[in-house]
């Protein structure tokens, strides 16, 4: 029996726990409606069930009959009929809420949410304090996005059961949902102490201890949220981050490799695995993921930007160009000039110099004041012997960067190289 039959099961017995059992030996034609509804469902008849009473009217049959074909229906999935039974069931006996509430759940489920409210909260005006209407329009809310009114129906939820750790949780998310990570945390906290093998709680708290810089923390909850679901991607990549904050290179290595065999087509895992193997100065291992990466994702300009770099410590010149032009393309204007800077720099390495000076100047075409093309672009005419034009962009460079402090050297080298060259 499956936990959805178990639930509906309990249900209806405790709904139907003041009638008396038929005798010993009876004849299932003997039974009045609502004991031979009983009999089927608890022995999980429950087509049976439909097919011999599904049929009558529904005036004719008590509310409690009502209630368990209503279940049987959902056990069988099927919405339709077991929302108009609940309804009906309802709808004869106003005062019993519990068949109030299976209508609200099964509205729920069949994607009436409006009605779903409605019943809900006609349920809270009759008992306002009730836990299980409370909680199930809290996650009507958190699954809508209403996580301010969510909020406060699970705060009221609490109130009543403190020690519920879903509501503990979803209270938690709510209140992390709207930028209150601090307020969530506690909530999140006592989740997990409740059940601390929940996932969802275990990961949203590492999730606020990472946006905290608290790395080697989220990392252990990663860990702990891994040991319960080994197989999600998301977990092993999050946790991969945690260790490349920490600069622990081999172990983001292990958890982003992990990510990528487990989710082979998302870009994002591959392009980080790259990374820490460009940091490992793995420039082949690097390559190759980059390269899956983009074969993913052909769209992402830094992709692509990566595996110009990793192939240019490869000594892969042509490659490493190409893959840069791509780049170029993808990028918006704001960010070509990195490129071309990259670009110019991998021609100056190689001694190209005039392919060196043509990308330089090209960098400064997209961002005028762009230090770095300033003065490489200088420096490099100062190479081909250029040297009024170098001096030229040395002045340039002076100009523009006066004010950084983190050109100090290179505003340096730039006035001494003035003092010397002819203008």
């Amino acid at each position: 029996m499956s936990t959805k039959e178990s639930i509906l099961v309990a249900v209806v017995l405790l709904v139907l726990v003041c009638l008396s059992s038929p005798p010993m030996g009876a004849q299932l034609k003997e039974q009045s409606p609502n004991d031979r509804a009983r009999q089927l469902f608890v022995e999980g008849k429950y087509r049976d069930l439909v097919d011999s009473l599904g049929r009558a009217p529904l005036d004719s049959l008590s509310p409690a009959t009502l209630f368990t074909l209503g279940s049987a229906y959902s056990v069988l999935n099927e919405v339709q009929p077991a929302v108009r039974y609940f309804r009906a069931a309802a709808q004869r006996d106003t005062a019993n809420l519990s068949y109030r509430l299976q209508l609200a759940r099964m509205l729920v489920e069949s994607g009436m949410l409006r009605q779903a409210q409605t019943t809900y909260e006609a349920i809270l005006e009759r008992d306002p304090k009730h836990g299980a209407a409370l909680a199930g329009l809290g996650r009507l809310l958190f699954d809508q996005r209403q996580f301010d009114k969510a909020s406060d129906v699970f705060g009221r939820s609490l109130r009543g059961n403190p020690r519920d750790f879903a509501v503990n949780y979803l209270l938690g998310a709510s209140l992390f949902n709207r930028g209150l990570a601090d307020s969530a945390f506690a909530f999140l906290a006592v989740a997990q102490t409740l059940n601390p093998y929940y996932v969802p709680a275990i990961a949203m708290l590492a999730l606020i201890q990472f946006n905290r810089d608290n790395f080697g923390e989220a990392a252990r909850l990663y860990r702990s949220a891994l040991g319960q679901q080994s197989n999600q991607a998301d977990l092993w990549y999050r946790a991969g981050l945690c260790y490349h904050r920490l600069q622990d290179l081999a172990e983001a290595k292990r958890c982003f490799s992990q990510a990528s065999r487990l989710d082979s087509a998302n870009s994002t895992y591959l392009g980080h695995l790259g990374l820490v193997w460009y940091e490992l100065k793995q420039f082949d291992s690097a390559r190759a993921a980059f390269e899956r990466a983009v074969r993913v994702d052909e769209e992402n300009p830094t992709l692509y930007l990566n595996l110009g770099l990793a192939l240019a410590r490869m000594d892969s010149v042509g490659p490493a160009v190409e893959a840069l032009k791509k780049a170029v393309v993808a990028y918006g204007p704001q960010d070509i000039a990195r490129v071309y800077n990259e670009m110019g720099a991998l021609y100056f390495s190689k001694e190209r110099y005039r392919d060196a000076r043509a990308a330089y100047q090209k960098a400064l075409t997209f961002d005028s004041r762009n230090r770095t093309a300033a003065f490489n672009l200088a420096f490099t005419l100062d190479q081909l012997g250029e040297y009024k034009r170098a001096a030229e962009s040395y002045s340039r460079f002076v100009t523009i960067a006066a004010e950084d402090s983190t050109q100090r050297r290179n505003v340096a080298i730039a006035k001494e190289r003035l003092r010397v060259l002819p203008r």
